[in-house]
Order: C-alpha cells, then structure tokens, then sequence
C-alpha cells in the first residue's frame, strides 16, 4: 500500500473530524440574502423617509459605521463623494449609523460635512439582521432589496457593480 500512514489516520479519525466538520457548518449563521424590511430604521433628519421605505426601487449603496471606528472616518466621505455624483439618480446612497444615539451621529456627520441621508440603528437590529460583524460595512442591494454586493470599502469593482446596475433600468426605460 502506498498511503499506510493516510489511510491509518483516515479510519482513527474520519468519523470524529466528519461529525467537527458537521458541527462546525451548523454553527455557521446563514448570510443574509435580502434585507429585513420590518427593521426601521429613522433617519436624522425630523420627518424624514424611514429605511429600507426611502430605498423601495432604486439600487442602494448602504455603509455602516460607528463614530469610534477610525476606517469609517476615512470611507464615509467616499460615500458623500458617490452621493453628490449620482443625485437625481436611480441610487440611494445612505450612511447607517449602528449603535450611538442621534446626538453623537449627527455631531460627527456633520464634522466631516456629511449630507447624505443618515439612519440610525441604535440596538444593532439593522447591523445584525444583514450579520455584519466589522465596520465599516458596504452593502449593494438590487432594486428588489436583495444584497448583491458585501465589501469593507467602497472599492472600484464595487463601484462598477453599482454604475451597472443602475444603468440597467435606465437603458430599458
């Protein structure tokens, strides 16, 4: 036999690793595919659109961020760069903060000259339901809500995805 050592550890330990294996893969939240829509989010401003409702329709480029996180700092003006680029656009782009209050969020948006639309989530129930675990975090959804794109940062293949999709109602209309 070629592989004694191979199949010796194969027959000891294959159904012990077969049965971590199984544990590990049941552990393992499922991605979201498509956002929760019974999860509200308010926005900054009074009387404004409540999130996911302002996005019914249009492709939407979603960031997550948290004040503390210094990576946000630098992302959220990219945001702001993609949102003035594309307004009157079918492209929603919106800034959710997770975690801190209106008072905290707003100061800090408005430090780094922020007027793209901001929500906040204060309990995490947005941030959770999409299973975010790092900020910040990019979210691409289709014009149906489903999420087609994850990323850390605004890069240019997302970018080209976005530019994409929205492209493609405007060429049928």
């Amino acid at each position: 036999m070629r592989f004694p050592l191979a199949i010796n550890i194969i027959t000891k330990y294959g159904a012990a690793l077969a049965v971590v294996g199984l544990v590990a893969c049941a552990g393992t939240p499922k991605r979201a595919t498509r956002i929760d829509t019974s999860v509200q989010l308010q926005g900054l401003k009074a009387g404004g659109d409540t999130f996911p409702a302002a996005g019914k329709g249009k492709v939407v480029v979603i960031d997550l961020w948290a004040t503390w996180c210094k990576a946000c700092r630098k992302e959220l003006p990219k945001l702001q760069r993609l949102h003035d680029a594309e307004a009157g656009s079918q492209l929603l782009v919106v800034a959710i903060n997770v975690g801190e209050d209106a008072n905290t969020a707003a100061t800090y948006a408005r430090g780094l000259g922020l007027s793209l639309p901001i929500y906040l989530d204060p309990e995490h129930k947005f941030a959770n339901s999409v299973g975010a675990k790092q900020f910040p975090s990019i979210y691409v959804l289709d014009r149906d809500g489903a999420i087609i794109s994850k990323a850390r940062t605004l890069t240019p293949a997302v970018l080209s995805l976005v530019r994409r999709r929205v492209a493609e109602r405007g060429a049928s209309r």
